[in-house]
């Protein structure tokens, strides 16, 4: 019985979704070079850092009009050295070196704004 228990209490933790820490997965990074909208909160993220590239998952959500986000992130990221490079319908797509930086900002059904940050290779 003590055996059972012992053996719960290491293994407690396997399976349960979250990224091992030898996968080279970060639980919610944030990038210098990704500016967040001020009064959204992060909810949630993960990336990996590869030599050339980012890939990276980011989501914020909080009470902001959809217009005012699109517009920080129009001026904010070229400060940050990234070119815009397509607009589609609240997408912001973004290039830099080898990577590329897809913003999606739409609203939920609590009509709270949801940001969406998408890093990837741009190839």
């Amino acid at each position: 019985m003590r055996r059972a228990l012992v053996f719960t209490l290491l293994f407690a933790g396997c399976g349960s979704g979250e990224p091992r820490p030898e996968s080279g997965v970060e639980r919610k990074p944030v990038y210098e070079d990704v500016p967040a909208y001020a009064g959204l909160e992060y909810v949630d993220g993960t990336g990996k850092r590869n030599p050339e590239f980012r890939s990276a998952k980011q989501e914020y959500r909080g009470d902001a009009k959809v217009d005012d986000v699109l517009g920080f992130y129009r001026k904010a990221m070229p400060v940050h050295g990234w070119a815009l490079s397509g607009e589609n319908a609240g997408t912001l797509t973004y290039t830099k070196k080898s990577e590329k930086c897809a913003i999606a900002v739409t609203t939920d059904s609590s009509n709270k704004t949801v940001v969406s940050v998408t890093l990837s290779y741009k190839g």
